[in-house]
């Protein structure tokens, strides 16, 4: 039959690790980083969207923990499971994150300079301050949680596929 295995493989006393090729290495990588980033930002997002008042330090703070403490939460688990590329896509989240925040509390001052909402009860310095804190915790994060043998390992595979014996 045309189908038939041919019986030609050589038998082996112990079964044989199939070996991580280039290509799903990336794309295991790849993948990790988009959905990580993506996570973190939409994760971290959500409160603003709720409570759109954040004049007070109080609404500010709640919008903050609700988003980021879960976020963070999510960006170590991802470190830890898929290694280097999550970390980045991680404080690639954040970094956008940090971005949303400035324009965020930037245009609480905006409108209240406008008369259509109370002038924030804190200062200026804080669109400057809150976005600095999430960049520098998530390379904080990211420094301290990533699984650094799993990286190591896919890295030696990598160029060992690359290596010409």
């Amino acid at each position: 039959m045309a189908l038939d295995p041919l019986k030609t493989d050589e038998t082996l006393d112990t079964p044989v690790r199939a070996e991580a090729d280039t290509d799903t290495v990336m794309l295991w990588g790849c993948g990790a980083f988009t959905t990580l980033s993506f996570t973190v930002f939409f994760v971290s997002c959500w409160p603003y969207f709720i409570w759109l008042n954040v004049s007070t330090l109080a609404d500010l703070g709640r919008a903050s923990l609700l988003g980021l403490l879960p976020a963070t939460i999510v960006s170590i688990i991802g470190a830890r499971l898929r290694g280097l590329a999550a970390s980045c896509g991680a404080v690639a989240g954040f970094t956008v994150v940090a971005v949303f925040l400035y324009m965020r509390i930037q245009q609480a001052f905006v409108a209240g300079m406008m008369k259509q909402a109370p002038m924030p009860e804190f200062g200026r310095e804080w669109a400057y301050l809150l976005p600095a804190c999430v960049v520098i915790g998530s390379f904080i994060l990211a420094f301290l949680f990533t699984r650094k043998d799993h990286d190591r390992k896919a890295v030696e595979e990598a160029v060992d596929s690359f290596t010409v014996h």
